[in-house]
């Protein structure tokens, strides 16, 4: 896997002294807050996330874990357990949350449950660094939402349908990410 400090470090290339300690800041690695970080950042997700629903426009869902990421997977019979297990190793780890400090982890964890892992760490790319790990955090979030406006206007009429019908509460989530992180 590749860590998501070596892309920052492959991007950004620096030779700037304060900019280096500011990424090792970022990146920096508690492991005794791991399991507390993501515990905060999976309750705040299975708020957004709720129990089984499918949609006539979407998958089978529960815990927000859906039939087309998971198609061998009983979803209806999908247990909290199995959810946060599924959570942990193909969202959490995969996106480098375990490495990343609070409460960039929670962002970059919820953008990767909702829109993907590999969407999430190209917004985290994209978004401007700050020192300030809550403004960061907050630049991650502006890139989310273009991410979602751009949905809105996709050339797939599937794709734009889905994004018209999920905007609002998308953006009802993001501003309560806000919130969560302020």
């Amino acid at each position: 896997m590749i860590w998501i400090k070596e892309i920052f470090n492959k991007i950004f290339p620096s030779k700037d002294d304060q900019m280096k300690y500011h990424v090792d800041r970022i990146f920096d690695k508690f492991d005794s807050n791991d399991n507390l970080n993501f515990s905060r950042a999976l309750d705040f997700t299975l708020r957004w996330e709720g129990s089984y629903n499918k949609y006539s426009w979407d998958s089978e869902t529960k815990y927000g874990i859906t039939k087309a990421s998971y198609p061998n997977l009983d979803i209806k019979n999908l247990t909290l357990q199995q959810a946060k297990d599924i959570y942990r190793k193909d969202y959490w780890n995969a996106s480098g949350c375990d490495k990343l400090q609070w409460p960039l982890c929670l962002v970059v964890f919820d953008c990767s449950v909702n829109a993907g892992v590999k969407q999430s760490l190209k917004l985290l790319k994209r978004a401007q660094i700050d020192k300030d790990l809550a403004i960061y955090s907050d630049n991650v979030i502006n890139e989310r939402v273009k991410f979602y406006e751009g949905l809105k206007k996709s050339k797939n009429p599937d794709v734009r349908l889905r994004a018209q019908k999920s905007f609002s509460g998308w953006m009802n989530r993001v501003n309560d990410l806000r919130k969560t992180i302020k």
